[in-house]
């Protein structure tokens, strides 16, 4: 039991023994009354009390479902006893994941006491299971008015940020939550989701490290460690943090698939096959367990089961433009000239960039077949598949570049600065990504930054780069920062003035509220929730998602498939 929870029950015996409870008690002894609704009222423990002592599982959320409904529904009963009713018949509510009964008693929590900010919060995270960012970053905006030092507050409004896309205001709530609480593991862990976003793999797995070392039990913050090692083609140490992760939770289907990814990434079929079958057996929903195990059979030729992978992909998300690519490219290999057309023209229908990179003519087209030997050339769909991807990740990086340029003209430069992070994260190669993010960083007064992407431009394309100099011409002082090409020292810039950050318009419009001391209705356990944040795929491509960091409830729940109470502070 929390502290907090302790708070209540020390509470509660004041309200229940009370004269007409006492005197009711006393003839219900006496006349050795049984009957089960009266036992359930003189047992407000049932309620308020340990769920352990009310039973397991279902049984017990419905007994305490049952007994505090007889107290919050006494309209003739206390306010501030009603209210304590309702909140934790809503967390039994929750236990059973009847996210609306649960929203309807937080609803009557805060309108018997409004200042109640457990109320908000939770009902903030079963808004965000229900998919309702919005209401639910309005609760969580409830929650930190009433107390502005709430981490876990910060942290789960950064969440729904992430989900809506916004990840400046995400990581700007994210660092909020660290201020106020550096051993959020959670926050840290979620900082480096929003960083890989932007492309800053390195500084999402210094955030990750440090979320593992306030936990090493958490599984979701060594997966995502492990995509972004492997988008920066750390695929070795990638495997080592799914490896750990599957020692902690051996059921995780998440890590085995991308694991798989992994192996698949090193032309380790079998092993990528065998990672991905023990993924789709423990979910045999996950989308990416069949994506991996289709790749992995086209690297050994096995076109027909690779076809029927990347179908069972299309069947669990028609929207995967990735899948009906790869699909075309599988049947133009076989010779299924209309096949591969029509998955062509259904890839570039769902992400027209693809335009060109596929055979999207009529179907009835007579295409010649491609030639191929009586037995498959096994490293040949593996080379083009590469190839393509890499001409693909090269042309969405540039559409990205051009993107960025516009918000920094605009004056948007930390946007910008983020958009080429992605444009980079897209094409580590691109030499122009990085010199126009130094450009960007010095403007902002971020040297190392700026001095540590002009090398790497240098490095990586130096005739881009003398190019863009030349575009781009030295500082007004005639230097160039650190190497040939690379931006000046100078913080200012001729592409307007830099918005106003995101973190001055949110604590701009923030209600100031006075910090309510000693909040008796939250408890300090932490709820995962039921649906998955976006994230980063290891291979770079875009709309693919894996189990992210959830945001975590005020109760006793199950974090990656274990308890884990965040503790009393």
């Amino acid at each position: 039991m929390s502290c907090r929870i302790g708070a209540f029950l020390r509470v509660l015996v004041g309200e229940v023994l009370r004269g007409p409870l006492i005197v009711l008690a006393g003839m219900l002894v006496l006349v050795g009354l049984t009957e089960p609704a009266l036992a359930v009222v003189k047992d407000p423990a049932l309620c308020f009390g340990d769920k352990k002592s009310a039973g397991d599982a279902k049984v017990a959320a419905d007994r305490r479902i049952a007994a505090c409904s007889v107290i919050a529904e006494d309209v003739t009963g206390a306010s501030p006893l009603r209210a304590k009713a309702y909140f934790f018949r809503a967390m039994a509510l929750d236990d059973e994941q009847d996210w609306d009964g649960a929203i309807a008693d937080y609803g009557e929590v805060i309108a018997l006491d409004p200042k109640q900010t457990s109320a908000y919060f939770n009902r903030g995270t079963d808004w965000s299971n229900k998919g309702d960012d919005d209401r639910a970053i309005a609760d969580f905006n409830m929650a930190i008015s009433l107390e502005p030092s709430d981490s876990q507050a910060y942290s789960s409004r950064g969440s729904a940020f992430l989900h809506k896309g916004k990840v400046d205001a995400a990581i700007l709530d994210f660092q909020q939550a660290i201020e106020a609480d550096p051993g959020n593991g959670r926050a840290h862990a979620e900082l480096g989701s929003a960083l890989a976003a932007t492309g800053e793999q390195e500084k999402a797995i210094a955030a990750y490290d440090e979320a593992i070392r306030i936990d090493p039990t958490d599984v979701t913050a060594l997966v995502n460690r492990g995509i972004a090692h492997a988008a920066t083609g750390g695929f070795d140490r990638a495997i080592a943090d799914y490896d750990t992760a599957l020692g902690i939770d051996p059921r995780s289907a998440d890590a085995y698939a991308k694991r798989g990814a992994a192996w698949a990434n090193k032309k380790e079929w079998v092993r990528a096959i065998a990672d991905a079958n023990k993924a789709i057996e423990l979910d045999a929903g996950n989308v990416d367990g069949y994506y991996y195990r289709a790749v992995a059979w086209a690297g050994k030729g096995n076109d027909e089961r690779a076809i029927a992978d990347f179908g069972q992909v299309i069947a669990l998300d028609p929207n995967d433009a990735g899948a009906w690519f790869a699909r075309s490219l599988i049947r133009a290999r076989r010779g299924d000239a209309a096949g591969a057309a029509a998955d062509c023209r259904k890839a570039i229908a769902l992400k027209p960039e693809k335009a060109g990179d596929c055979d999207a003519g009529p179907a009835d087209a007579e295409v010649p077949a491609v030639e191929t030997a009586s037995k498959p050339d096994l490293s040949a769909l593996t080379k083009q598949l590469e190839a393509t991807g890499r001409q693909i990740r090269s042309k969405d990086a540039a559409a990205q570049i051009q993107d960025a340029l516009k918000q920094q003209v605009s004056g948007d430069v930390p946007g910008a600065i983020a958009s080429f992070g992605y444009a980079i994260s897209l094409d580590p190669d691109n030499a122009e990504a990085y010199y126009d993010r130094a450009v960007a960083a010095a403007s902002q007064g971020d040297d190392a930054l700026a001095a540590s992407d002009c090398r790497r431009a240098v490095r990586t394309g130096p005739e881009t780069c003398r190019r863009v100099r030349r575009a781009h011409g030295p500082n007004r002082s005639g230097r160039h920062h650190t190497g040939p090409g690379c931006p000046g020292s100078g913080r200012r810039q001729d592409i307007g003035r830099t918005r106003r950050s995101a973190s001055g318009k949110i604590w701009r419009r923030r209600r100031t509220a006075r910090f309510r001391q000693g909040d008796q209705l939250r408890s300090q356990k932490c709820r995962r929730l039921s649906r998955p944040q976006p994230r980063q795929d290891a291979q770079g491509r875009p709309g693919r998602r894996g189990g992210g960091l959830p945001a975590r409830r005020r109760t006793g729940s199950r974090t990656v498939g274990k308890l884990r109470p965040a503790g009393c502070r």
